[in-house]
């Protein structure tokens, strides 16, 4: 789905209760936007794991959440913290979604994503670039 027409649909739900262009709205939507992103590289990352280990935790004795807390969960940490880091990736640079829920002009709110383009476009990237590669 279009980021656009979630951001419309999100904006004609949650008006109702009143947070709308609010930065709650715009938590909610980069959570629903980047939610599927999460969902695939999370079970891509929990399909991986080697079976092999968890039936042999099981002929131990061990129940279903103790393998899950003791083998699944520490073998597949490095796709769970990338499906984070991508996620956030994700919902920081598609800014307009947020600009179209959350923007400061109807709340007042400046949110970061709204606040690098400005800078970006006030300062021009390349000078940009170089004053944070000097820093």
């Amino acid at each position: 789905m279009p980021p656009a027409v979630l951001a419309y649909y999100l904006l004609a739900s949650l008006g109702r209760w009143g947070i709308v262009f609010h930065w709650r709205a715009a938590v909610i939507l980069s959570g629903i936007y980047t939610l599927p992103l999460l969902l695939r590289i999370s079970r891509d990352g929990l399909e991986a794991v080697d079976g092999g280990f968890e039936n042999a935790a099981r002929s131990l004795g061990a129940g279903e959440w103790r393998v899950l807390c003791r083998i699944t969960l520490p073998l597949a940490w490095r796709s769970l913290l990338g499906a984070l880091i991508a996620g956030y990736a994700r919902a920081f640079v598609d800014f307009g979604v947020t600009a179209i829920v959350a923007n400061k002009a109807a709340s007042g709110w400046l949110l970061l994503p709204i606040a690098v383009a400005a800078l970006a476009a006030l300062y021009g990237g390349m000078r940009l670039r170089r004053e944070w590669m000097a820093a």
